[in-house]
């Protein structure tokens, strides 16, 4: 990087998380200095811009200002604009940050689409979510250090946890907590207003038992679902932050590449 460092330029994309995209010049002109930058030959740079604008489905805005888009519109120009010069590895920073529903939703087709041109692409994002639906492997960061790297199914296996179980009930019996326990079913037992969670290497092959401890006490249940482990799970069994505690400072930086 320190000999080559126009070499290396030319092999990257980056989509920064704060926009710098020209507001005042159209879509196809922000593309078009773009390329002009990374020294896109002219016959393959309009080609090539056509091709991305129609990959955003903003070929009819082609020549509009990129002032009149609206958030989603903007952060899909500019990451195909990144992606202009066909890098081997595109960098994108919190790519879906402030988006509406709808907007993140295409980003990540768009992401998708782009990860099938044997592009690497590497994200970062404190979207959970995100990198589970994006990402092949996913790289956990807290306080700026690598602290577990695997794909989504491996780091879901690595928690002792196992499959949840929540269970509603309107009151509890201390004997059914204690049979629980003492079960040889469970891993863990934790209980919040009106539910209890429950960690089970096999949650489908314990719940019929589990329903048995219940109905010994009788204790009726007025719900139950059972789930996998989710990265959000794994993101609170690595660092011991919730996410929504204030204190949660890890993110995942993810990546993806198409095979």
């Amino acid at each position: 990087m320190t000999k080559e460092p126009e070499e290396v330029r030319a092999i990257i994309g980056v989509c920064p998380q704060n926009s710098t995209l020209d507001l005042e010049l159209t879509a196809y002109d922000n593309l078009d200095f773009y390329g002009r930058l990374l020294n896109v030959e002219e016959g393959l740079r309009e080609k090539r811009i056509w091709e991305l604008l129609k990959m955003t489905d903003l070929t009819d805005r082609a020549s509009s200002r990129v002032s009149t888009f609206s958030g989603g519109m903007r952060r899909k120009l500019e990451i195909v604009r990144a992606f202009l010069h066909r890098p081997l590895i595109l960098f994108l920073d919190e790519p879906t940050i402030g988006l509406d529903p709808d907007s993140r939703f295409e980003v990540w087709q768009q992401i998708k689409r782009l990860n099938t041109e044997n592009t690497t692409i590497i994200l970062t994002t404190h979207y959970m979510d995100e990198a589970e639906r994006l990402c092949n492997r996913i790289a956990f960061m807290d306080k700026g250090k690598l602290i577990a790297l695997d794909t989504p199914e491996n780091h879901k296996r690595a928690l002792p946890a196992g499959d949840l179980i929540d269970i509603g009930f309107d009151r509890m019996d201390e004997r059914v907590l204690s049979a629980l326990r003492d079960s040889g079913l469970v891993t863990s037992v934790e209980t919040k207003d009106r539910s209890i969670r429950i960690s089970a290497r096999n949650g489908n092959s314990a719940l019929p038992r589990i329903i048995g401890i219940f109905e010994k006490f009788s204790v009726p249940m007025t719900s139950i679902s059972i789930h996998s482990p989710s990265i959000e799970d794994v993101f609170i069994h690595l660092t011991g932050k919730k996410l929504d505690s204030g204190e949660a400072e890890a993110q995942p930086a993810a990546g993806g590449r198409a095979s």
